[in-house]
């Protein structure tokens, strides 16, 4: 089963016609023995793309707070492309971002392609309240821009 496959089926998606995929019988994009990082890779918009980047072949790590959603990414990944890896991260740790470089060249090799798709729209409770706290906006800040500047200097390093 590819990535498209397991994403059409949990949402209940048209599936995207071949020819869209595949360009003069050849794929578009091959990323075999490339290496990915994806912050905040277990869910949503993040685990859509680990699961992309695996299908055209990619190594992949999924960098995510929430260690259970990781473990299912990173299992899905695996089974498509063969390789991956999960790294529990709290993207606003400096520290954290280190040990995800480490464990990232430890376990799959040189980083080659890096999403920084962590991100938050404010602090626990935002829905709940009619307007943002200045904490939600602090907390956005640093989960979102410090964040994505904490994980690409640990990745260049």
């Amino acid at each position: 089963m590819n990535a498209l496959d397991l994403v059409s089926s949990k949402y209940n998606l048209d599936p995207i016609p071949y020819e869209l995929i595949v360009f003069k019988g050849q794929q578009l994009v091959n990323l075999e023995g490339q290496v990915a990082v994806v912050t905040g890779g277990a869910t949503g918009i993040g685990r859509a793309i680990a699961l992309k980047l695996a299908d055209k072949g990619a190594a992949v790590m999924i960098a995510d707070i929430n260690e259970e959603s990781a473990e299912q990414t990173a299992a899905e990944v695996k089974e498509i492309s063969g390789e991956s890896a999960l790294f529990v991260t709290d993207v606003t740790d400096l520290e954290a971002c280190d040990g995800l470089a480490d464990a990232t060249m430890a376990h799959l090799g040189p980083v080659d392609i890096l999403v920084n798709n962590a991100g938050i729209a404010g602090s626990s409770g935002w829905e709940s309240r009619s307007h943002s706290t200045e904490e939600d906006w602090k907390q956005t800040y640093q989960v979102n821009v410090i964040g994505m500047s904490n994980v690409t200097a640990a990745i260049r390093s």
